[in-house]
């Protein structure tokens, strides 16, 4: 090989790596609806930009915001408030039982 294409194939290369690392991801569905506006607009950027930004935000922030990828990623209830009923409070079932 002579000199000057030694020369050009390192940068050939250089320039093909860089294309290809910056390569869009596609963007990710998150559920921000439990989440304060500030907050919640982070995690949309971040989401909007792929999965990988995603979850390195969501782990540099773990320890201000305490959110996981499971938390964001989660669908949004869709179940009619009425018709959620909290479960029976009878506290001292497991007494009466034991008698």
């Amino acid at each position: 090989m002579n000199r000057i294409s030694m020369l050009y194939a390192p940068a050939i290369f250089a320039f093909a790596m860089a294309g290809s690392a910056h390569s869009a991801e596609a963007p990710v569905m998150v559920n921000v609806g439990h989440l304060q506006p500030s907050v919640a607009a982070e995690v949309q950027k971040h989401a909007s930009q792929g999965m990988t930004s995603l979850k390195r935000y969501l782990e540099t922030t773990r320890k201000q915001h305490g959110l996981a990828l499971e938390d964001v990623m989660r669908p949004a209830d869709v179940r009619d408030p009425k018709a959620i009923t909290p479960p029976a409070k009878d506290y001292k079932k497991h007494a009466k039982d034991w008698k």
